[in-house]
């Protein structure tokens, strides 16, 4: 399982830096849909820099919480 998580962190981050670089970097890419497509880059980023580790150390942890209360509340509506 840590392979997998691992292969997905590391395509997920790289795509989705690679798509926000092009399309900022190339002005004549700046179209509505391309902003949207900025969007979801950021908002995919987000998910796999937050959610992938917390889930991650909660599939280790053996059924216990390591994270405190703060990140319990924040996985909770990540998700």
């Amino acid at each position: 399982m840590t392979i997998t998580y691992t292969i997905v962190f590391l395509f997920g981050v790289t795509g989705n830096v690679l798509v926000i670089f092009v399309i900022f970097k190339n002005p004549e890419m700046s179209t509505a849909t391309n902003i949207f497509l900025v969007n979801l880059s950021f908002a995919d980023l987000l998910v796999l820099l937050v959610c992938m580790p917390i889930g991650l150390i909660d599939l280790y942890s053996k059924d216990v919480w390591l994270l405190g209360s703060f990140m319990c509340e924040l996985s909770s509506y990540s998700i």
